[in-house]
């Protein structure tokens, strides 16, 4: 049986219009969550459709998986670079 490592709840706050006013498109962001193979869900932990995160220009979401399937170093610098990335944003 393959050892099976839990992966971390990522709670996240996208900022669509920011985002989209630099150029790129929110749903970078959700294809790499997706790809990771985790789920976005509200933050009372209700399923949450794209289209709703779509939605609006700040969401606060919650994004888990029940099983580690990739490399934790990856998720980690998906965290980062949107905390870098929101933090800069602040700034300027």
């Amino acid at each position: 049986m393959e050892d099976v490592k839990p992966s971390p709840l990522l709670f996240l706050e996208l900022h669509n219009e920011l985002v989209t006013a630099d150029g790129r498109h929110p749903n970078e962001a959700l294809d790499e969550l997706q790809s990771l193979g985790y789920e976005t869900l509200a933050l009372d932990g209700s399923s949450l459709d794209r289209s709703v995160i779509l939605q609006t220009s700040i969401i606060r979401i919650i994004a888990k998986r029940s099983a580690f399937e990739g490399s934790s170093k990856r998720v980690y610098a998906l965290v980062a670079t949107c905390f870098v990335w929101l933090t800069f944003s602040n700034i300027s």
